[in-house]
């Protein structure tokens, strides 16, 4: 493990400062950290920094929340949501991980992942398992916070670090996978949620998930 230098703390600043503004633009982030957080992680994996997705509390056991630890850097996280819990501080933290973060024995990534999921693919909120606490749902604000990010990360991979891991490769896989669902879903449903300005976001990314089934389809193996 090596210290953050003032270089690589510019740019992972400026990465995540404008990833987060495109998709939150002005609003108070609350409750959105792992909405946020888990497309992060693969746009800066993409950009070759490697992070893992963190669980637990901040300052309080009645604030569940979610940041991203830098993988080669010892001791220091991000956090592009602590702005939810005092509008007053910058809208990313980046530095030495501090008393304020508490982690989550107990919590592995599949348990916030499907417990994320099941949400948003339902259209309402779920009793988080691990945490013991309901994950509500903005159902609007996440649809369209998904669409500004997969149309983001989607353009990102032709130039993407050819060299991510395997779990790095998986942990896109799984979210692209439930991205696509959720947009084939509303746009049988709900499409009436999907801001008008995102349409022909949304509708790329509708081609890009039926593109999806039918080759999978294809693919699949004849019994």
């Amino acid at each position: 493990m090596v210290s953050l230098t003032q270089d690589q703390k510019h740019t992972i600043e400026r990465l995540v400062k404008n990833f987060t503004a495109n998709l939150l633009g002005n609003r108070n982030p609350k409750e959105m950290c792992f909405n946020v957080c888990y497309p992060l992680s693969i746009h800066l994996s993409n950009h070759r920094i490697r992070n893992s997705i963190e669980s637990g509390w901040f300052k309080s056991r009645s604030n569940p929340h979610y940041w991203l630890a830098l993988g080669d850097i010892e001791n220091t996280i991000i956090d592009p949501t602590i702005r939810q819990f005092d509008e007053s501080l910058p809208s990313v933290f980046i530095g030495s991980k501090t008393d304020s973060y508490e982690d989550h024995p107990k919590v592995f990534f599949n348990d916030i992942y499907d417990a994320w999921q099941e949400p948003f693919l339902n259209f309402g909120c779920v009793q988080h398992p691990a945490l013991g606490s309901i994950i509500k749902s903005d159902i609007k604000a996440q649809l369209n916070l998904h669409i500004r990010a997969a149309t983001i990360l989607n353009n990102e991979i032709a130039i993407r670090n050819k060299m991510k891991t395997r779990e790095e490769l998986a942990l896109e896989e799984k979210y692209f996978e439930v991205i696509y669902k959720a947009v084939l879903k509303y746009f049988e449903h709900r499409e009436s949620l999907v801001d008008p300005l995102l349409y022909a976001d949304y509708q790329n990314l509708f081609l890009k998930a039926k593109t999806q089934i039918n080759l999978a389809t294809t693919n699949k193996p004849v019994n």
